[in-house]
């Protein structure tokens, strides 16, 4: 799924590449944690990062309270559209979080 979502020809919506990223993060997660290498930080790590998702969700739901109230469309779709914008880097945040964190050990 993340190779086929990562095509470049490919007309697959971003949010599908950082889904199956994230997959592939939580696979490498649950291997190592079978194996006995999982490790304390990781779960720190990604706990920090699913904060951060939560925080900008809470953030999305008050910046479409506050366009709603604004009486001018351009000023609307420039809050909802940064919203959107960090509502996707939170995703980014919280895949590349699932993918690094196997890999960080408290050695």
């Amino acid at each position: 799924d993340m190779l086929t979502a990562a095509e470049p020809e490919g007309k697959e919506p971003r949010q599908n590449l950082l889904s199956a990223a994230g997959r592939v993060g939580d696979a490498s997660r649950a291997l190592l944690n079978t194996i006995g290498e999982g490790d304390e930080t990781q779960d720190v790590l990604l706990g920090f990062a699913k904060a951060v998702a939560n925080t900008s969700a809470a953030l999305v739901v008050q910046a479409r309270k506050c366009a709603a109230s604004s009486e001018n469309p351009q000023e609307r779709e420039e809050i909802i559209s940064a919203a959107a914008h960090t509502a996707l880097s939170a995703s980014e945040l919280v895949a590349c979080a699932k993918v690094v964190a196997p890999t960080i050990s408290n050695d």
